[in-house]
């Protein structure tokens, strides 16, 4: 007799339980989209949100403007945050400058542009796209006044300011773009770059825009091209991120400027694959030669124990290389075999070339 009552009940000859089953359909798709440009932006406005800690939790964690993104509206502390997160809370109305060129940043499954064909996933899903649809569609339909962008996306969108490599990897716009390099074509380009460990991102600003999306008629379809029909939230003005205020900073959270993203070498999953491939191999050899009771020549055992190490400490090596202290004091004697963390790098490096990557 609830709601949902079908979310009770199951064939009984499968082995299979309700939960992750929604027991409803939205009326109305909320969707935020963002964009990102490289244009020269004028300084930024006084809409800006106070610097450090706001708040901490009754276990004494900080929390930034960023982490109460939600809470802006609360009926207890919504008034206190609004006064120290004006922008987080949208109280506070920033221009997007005209004239200024804006490329869409695709997610990998979300609607983004209206003529993005819809993707369908099966067994599993992307789990970031999943997270921006709980936060955003889901919850976002009955909400009044201006809709905030949740914290963990605007992590993400501070990261794509300093072209942070694992937060691009979450999206469905080409790496290239989201470094800045619009004009190249990743298929013909073959000529090098030469770029810095600091600010590894060229861009240097993204918008985020609350929109309601209907699927277009058949139609539009066939004539336009166009899967979506979309109309701007009026109540929700767009965010502007830039890339001087709102970019990674070294203490982990927004602070402008030349930030640090996280930057991975090429070819680190294929060693974590055939170091964890050589470890099973070379165990199963080693194992299975114990077990036959044969008398081995001490230089086969050798062989297959320094193979064995070699595999293990490739794997670890690869491994370890996102933990920069843990690599330097474990790993110092193999730092030769793997290019240097940026966070270890930066000193030695400074504002100079590290190197070429191809795009």
């Amino acid at each position: 007799f609830g709601p949902s009552p079908w979310l009770h009940y199951y064939d009984d000859y499968f082995f299979i339980t309700s939960q992750g089953v929604f027991g409803f359909i939205n009326q109305k798709r909320i969707v935020l989209t963002l964009s990102m440009t490289t244009d020269t932006l004028p300084s930024s406005s006084n809409c800006k949100d106070s610097e450090g800690v706001i708040a901490h939790t009754p276990q004494n964690t900080p929390l930034f403007c960023s982490d109460l993104a939600t809470y802006c509206f609360d009926a207890r502390h919504g008034r206190g945050i609004q006064q120290y997160c004006p922008k987080t809370c949208q109280t506070c109305q920033e221009p997007v400058p005209e004239g200024i060129e804006w490329r869409p940043i695709e997610f990998r499954n979300l609607p983004g542009s209206v003529d993005k064909v819809p993707k369908v996933n099966s067994p599993y899903h992307y789990r970031f796209d999943w997270e921006v649809w709980i936060t955003t569609t889901a919850r976002m339909e009955r909400r009044r006044g201006p809709l905030p962008v949740p914290a963990f996306l605007q992590k993400a969108i501070q990261k794509l300011l300093v072209g942070d490599e694992d937060a691009i990897s979450l999206f469905g716009t080409p790496r290239h773009e989201l470094l800045g390099y619009w004009d190249i074509n990743p298929t013909t380009h073959t000529q090098p770059y030469t770029t810095t460990i600091k600010n590894r991102g060229k861009l240097t600003a993204i918008k985020a825009e609350w929109w309601e999306y209907r699927f277009s008629e058949w139609e539009e379809l066939i004539q336009e091209g166009h899967w979506w029909v979309r109309e701007k939230i009026k109540e929700s003005p767009p965010q502007l991120y830039t890339r001087e205020r709102d970019a990674w900073g070294e203490g982990g959270r927004g602070k402008g400027g030349e930030g640090r993203g996280y930057v991975s070498f090429v070819g680190r999953w294929f060693v974590l694959l055939v170091g964890c491939l050589g470890m099973f191999v070379w165990f199963v050899v080693l194992v299975e030669g114990s077990q036959r009771q044969q008398q081995q020549p001490l230089s086969s055992t050798l062989l297959l124990l320094l193979s064995l190490s070699f595999f293990s400490l490739s794997f670890l090596g690869a491994l370890l290389w996102d933990y920069p202290p843990v690599f330097s004091s474990l790993l110092s004697p193999l730092s030769p075999l793997f290019p240097p963390h940026p966070s270890l790098a930066e000193e030695r490096e400074g504002e100079r070339g590290v190197g070429a990557r191809g795009v």
